[in-house]
């Protein structure tokens, strides 16, 4: 008797468990927004240099993509104001379009610094290189520049010249690039685009 009352309590929890699901994946993909559903779609993963989606991975730019499509699409409430499409917006971006595909929208629409907007124009602007030169080097500079926009990076190229080398190491470490490369790309000239 307790066989059987025990399958029917782990079948209960089985459906409550199943129904739970289908309210969170609804809510998930019905609930609204202000931010399409598939915002994150039409970022193109091919034409980003290898190097550069690697660094961005590295450092999730997928959070930062996020702030751009709710910024893109959902009206301001105001500094300090809770944004409850943030979570809704990395959910779904997750599920439907991947890691990957936001680093990507991030990297297309980021501000780089001096007006300029994304990693393809900042190639060629800031590193005088078409977009496929990028080096792992670019790309540490350029990740640095687009989580600090605002800073005056030219007054401070020794400040630069150490993060970006010390992202080239992190890199290294949690192996998303070998030491060798990282090491080589740390003896590249800094470049950078400052304000």
């Amino acid at each position: 008797m307790t066989i059987v009352l025990s399958s029917k309590l782990v079948e209960r929890f089985v459906r409550l468990f199943l129904s739970l699901m289908l309210i969170v994946i609804g809510g998930l993909l019905f609930a609204p927004t202000g931010v399409p559903l598939r915002v994150f779609s039409d970022a193109d993963t091919a034409k980003v240099p290898p190097d550069l989606l690697v660094a961005a991975r590295f450092e999730r730019l997928e959070n930062y993509a996020v702030r751009l499509a709710i910024s893109d699409h959902v009206e301001a409430r105001g500094p300090g104001m809770p944004e409850p499409e943030a979570l809704l917006t990395h959910l779904r971006g997750r599920l439907l379009s991947g890691r990957d595909k936001m680093a990507t929208f991030a990297l297309e629409h980021g501000y780089v610094g001096r007006g300029i907007f994304g990693w393809v124009d900042a190639a060629s602007l800031c590193f005088a290189k078409l977009p496929e030169e990028l080096t792992l080097s670019d790309a540490a500079t350029l990740l640095i520049h687009m989580r600090s926009p605002s800073r005056a990076w030219n007054n401070q190229a020794g400040d630069l010249l150490e993060r970006r080398n010390a992202l080239l190491l992190e890199m290294a470490e949690n192996g998303d690039v070998s030491t060798e490369a990282a090491a080589a790309a740390a003896t590249h000239p800094l470049v950078h685009c400052g304000n």
